[in-house]
């Protein structure tokens, strides 16, 4: 049997009198919402440091520093049940964590960063340091896990302090001096210093990795389990959002979900013992503790929702502008804390009272990790990432169910204390989903047009003007010829009957019918030779050549066609070709017609392109005709929809140069996807009036 050799100064209690108060469970109690702030500190304050696209790598290196960082396979939780059977592990428990952590950091880091290379969107560099850290961090935790199972609380909590901040303050200079990249670098130098000088493991001791593991891996299930839910939301998410920006603003709300959910994960490291012990010993007062405790976090957790849904907005827009956007997601995505709450509480009870660990984490997390990906994929298609926010809701709500169920067969739980708890997270959830809709749906302030005086563009299509010989109104190709942006892998060809061979002129985009009506179908195969291969006839309008201009209020009044793969746009683009900036009045997709985005591109200085959009929430936009609009001017932008002020945001000021009008329907592409069998064709976009204002004064925003 192995001693804990190299471990002996730590066995007694704190004597010093500083820091001796550290020994009661209340201090460490007091004490787990500091450290867990600390440790998510970082990830509260990156957003003030990172654009969407920015943070959204940030999220998901952070998840892969989280994987490897709870990579020990069980060996935390083996020292919870040796420590609990009198045994004595500890120095076998700490080689074995560093054993782990030296081959998580030779043949993880390598692996990571290969499949960020084969992803293209994801920082290689980063990705790999981002493995390392995690490897190390591994290694620094083994004390952190032998004081806990030993309940030397207060030792417990000063390794903790240590290792917590690391997250703090290396990682915030990380951020900003080398930003993701420079992050994960400053958390590998930390880590691998703390592993180094106060985690060493202490020489000697015959037990086999392969020996403990087989003690350890069972343990692990429900942990491994556990982890493998709460952040896969992050990764479905990026596979399935529209956008790397939206998938930004996905994991902006989902990284404040996990502070409160950690330091929930935290507080119970101390409490279950007291239930466990309890319950062990046959006594019903352990049942009831634990249903009073799930109970009372429930109702914490969602009162805590209930009072950040009024201040939410004006929080977010005045500390993270650039997440403004976030804000419905973010609230969704909060009310997912009273089930989580639930889970995270009850979790360490389920390890230790399981005795048959697999099978009864799969009957716990199986279900609700196989429909999170196609739950999410739904709400993503009806309502984008706020959609995925009400998903994931859900499909938690389930994982709670499963697990309250496991704790009443268990016998933690009695059936009416399970029965209380899923009465009242039941009626939380729906009193929270009422509460978020209604304040998401209030109504949105008027929009108070231009005088009549300042309209300047007024086209309501009574005859389609094409330029031609130097006169009309709309061209029908993009300013340089272009009939197509291959970068986004469309399908259509634009249509120029002016110039095009009668196999592709006959098919006719444009026609008048109370208004402009731009037609997409497919063209046959023996005209395709005329259309660069391309499978779809389609048409596009621009007034490059006979209006721009600079600031104004711009608007079209439309009704959407349906169906997959189809895509029309409103939008404006700068005159002397750069690209960005780029103003997206609005962009819809045939099968989502719930809605549609805003969205503005902008370049600053000569860094990479940026972008902001929006999900504006609608009714069916191809049952009707709407007016979309959007005010540019040189301190803000303001999206309409049927004169009502959807979005806002500050200008970028490399957003000030002449921008003329395009409307065009697209088909297929990287964002919408390729027509399908239920695509309809031929398929309208239906136009009556293209009008745009200059801006004399600005309007007024009124209720």
């Amino acid at each position: 049997m192995a001693t804990q050799e190299g471990l002996e100064p730590h066995r007694g209690p704190l004597r010093h009198p500083a820091i001796a108060w550290m020994e009661s469970p209340l201090a460490f109690s007091a004490l787990v919402p500091l450290l867990t702030l600390a440790g998510a500190g970082a990830t509260l304050l990156a957003p003030m440091l990172l654009d969407p696209v920015a943070f959204g790598a940030f999220a998901l290196l952070s998840t892969l520093f989280q994987y490897t960082a709870a990579a020990d396979l069980g060996l935390s939780q083996l020292a919870d049940r040796a420590a609990a059977r009198g045994a004595d592990h500890a120095a076998a428990i700490l080689r074995a964590r560093w054993r782990m952590a030296l081959m998580m950091a030779g043949l993880g880091a390598p692996a990571a960063a290969a499949f960020a290379w084969w992803s293209g969107s994801l920082p290689i560099a980063a990705t790999g340091l981002a493995v390392l850290a995690g490897a190390a961090f591994m290694a620094g935790n083994g004390p952190v896990s032998i004081h806990r199972a030993a309940a030397r609380i207060g030792h417990f909590t000063l390794a903790a302090i240590v290792l917590q901040f690391g997250m703090t303050l290396p990682r915030l200079l990380g951020l900003g001096l080398g930003g993701v990249t420079g992050c994960f670098a400053a958390l590998a130098l930390w880590y691998v210093a703390v592993a180094i000088l106060v985690a060493r493991p202490p020489s000697g001791g015959a037990e086999g990795l392969r020996a403990l593991l087989g003690q350890s891996l069972p343990l692990f299930a429900f942990y491994g389990a556990w982890l493998l839910f709460i952040s896969a939301n992050r990764w479905i998410s990026w596979a399935v959002s529209s956008s790397e920006a939206q998938f930004g603003l996905f994991a902006f709300g989902a990284g404040f979900l996990m502070v409160g959910v950690g330091v929930i994960s935290n507080i119970s490291q101390v409490r279950y013992p007291r239930i466990l012990a309890q319950i062990s010993a046959g006594r019903a007062s352990g049942a009831a503790m634990l249903a009073s405790d799930l109970t009372r976090l429930a109702l914490t957790t969602a009162i805590c929702v209930a009072a950040a849904t009024p201040a939410a907005q004006f929080v977010i827009s005045h500390l993270f502008p650039r997440y403004e956007a976030a804000t419905a997601t973010t609230l969704a995505l909060a009310t997912c804390g009273v089930p989580l709450a639930m889970v995270a509480w009850g979790l360490p009870v389920s390890i230790s009272l399981s005795q048959r660990p697999w099978r009864d984490a799969l009957a716990v997390f199986a279900i609700p990790v196989l429909l999170l990906a196609p739950a999410m994929w739904l709400g993503e298609r009806s309502w984008g990432i706020y959609g995925q926010a009400w998903a994931c809701a859900c499909v938690t709500a389930l994982l709670a169910v499963l697990q309250l169920g496991h704790l009443s067969v268990a016998g933690a739980l009695t059936r009416a204390g399970t029965g209380r708890c899923l009465a009242l997270m039941t009626g939380l959830l729906v009193a929270l989903w009422a509460m978020i809709s209604a304040a998401m749906a209030q109504d949105r302030p008027v929009y108070t047009k231009p005088p009549n005086d300042a309209l300047v563009f007024n086209e309501d299509f009574h005859e389609l003007r094409i330029w031609t010989s130097g006169s009309g109104v709309w061209q029908p190709s993009l300013p340089w010829g272009g009939r197509t942006i291959p970068t986004n892998r469309e399908r259509q060809f634009y249509v120029d009957a002016r110039i095009d061979p009668p196999q592709l002129a006959s098919l006719a985009p444009f026609s008048l019918d109370k208004g402009l009506v731009i037609t997409a179908r497919p063209i046959p195969e023996a005209a395709r030779s005329f259309s660069a291969g391309l499978a779809y006839a389609s048409g596009l309008l621009t007034t490059a050549k006979s209006f721009s201009q600079t600031y104004g209020y711009f608007e079209m009044r439309a009704k959407m066609p349906k169906g997959q793969g189809l895509w029309p746009a409103f939008w404006l683009a700068p005159l002397d070709r750069s690209w960005p900036p780029e103003i997206d009045v609005m962009e819809a997709h045939g099968h989502r017609l719930g809605g549609y985005w805003a969205t503005i591109h902008w370049r600053e200085g000569g860094g990479e392109p940026k972008e902001k959009g929006f999900r504006i929430t609608t009714p069916d936009l191809s049952e009707d005709f709407h007016d979309f609009g959007v005010e540019w001017g040189p301190e803000r932008i303001i999206w309409t929809f049927d004169g009502a002020v959807t979005a806002t945001a500050q200008t970028p000021q490399s957003l000030n140069k002449p921008m003329y009008l395009i409307v065009n329907l697209a088909v297929g592409g990287k964002w919408p996807g390729d027509p399908d069998a239920s695509t309809s064709f031929p398929a309208d976009l239906q136009v009556r009036h293209i009008k745009t204002w200059r801006l004399d004064a600005k309007p007024e925003l009124s209720q």
